[in-house]
């Protein structure tokens, strides 16, 4: 168990980085290794709250962080802008803190665990050869909405913008109660273009969860 090193990366939102710490935690107190990673802006807020004491065995949890692609007065809360700047600098510099990492032997990551809405961290593990796991902070609903984005268009509830097609309710499985699609995740997080963005970059690679396990 002291050889195995979790590297752990969540959304920069409220809602996705503190679940995910809290599984780190678990982590931890099991012995595991855990190199927690945020965004610059979401680690300094970490580090400086009343809150950010890290409470694990022996250190086993570091903190570190690298940039999310926007300047240091862009509006973080525009999750569309967020989301697509994250998408083009992030991989980079996830490769670049893992190559960092691996450079120890006995520190080398051997899984990463990313928020289910960092699809794109999918791409930077099969690229490294390194297994993972995807983290749903979500309600099992969302969850199933997300990973049934290709049979909503198939069924043609939506297009393949995400748009919703049918003024009707869905049910994505027996055993789901009725659901609308106006309601759907990606078409409530703003305006036209940041819900466009969100369906883009943090949707649609849902597919690729798909060949994952999500936890």
């Amino acid at each position: 168990m002291k050889n195995i090193h979790v590297l752990v990366i969540p959304y920069p939102a409220q809602g996705h980085v503190i679940p995910l710490m809290e599984a780190a935690r678990c982590l931890t107190s099991n012995g595991l290794k855990v190199t927690f990673v945020n965004t610059e802006f979401t680690h300094k807020r970490v580090m400086t709250s009343a809150h950010s004491e890290i409470d694990c065995p022996s250190g086993l949890m570091q903190m570190v962080s690298i940039p999310d692609g926007l300047e240091p007065g862009d509006d973080r809360n525009d999750f569309g802008k967020l989301t697509k700047a994250m998408f083009q600098l992030m991989p980079a510099k996830l490769e670049e803190i893992i190559n960092d990492i691996n450079k120890n032997d006995d520190q080398k990551i051997t899984c990463i665990i990313a928020d289910c809405y960092m699809g794109w961290v999918v791409r930077v593990a099969r690229k490294m050869s390194i297994r993972l796991a995807l983290f749903c902070p979500s309600s099992a609903s969302v969850l199933a909405v997300t990973m049934s984005v290709q049979n909503l268009i198939d069924n043609k509830v939506i297009n393949c913008s995400g748009v919703p097609l049918k003024d009707q309710m869905v049910q994505l499985s027996p055993t789901m109660p009725l659901m609308d699609p106006a309601n759907f995740l990606w078409v409530c997080v703003g305006d036209t273009e940041t819900n466009q963005i969100i369906f883009d970059f943090a949707i649609l690679d849902g597919k690729e969860q798909q060949k994952h396990q999500t936890i």
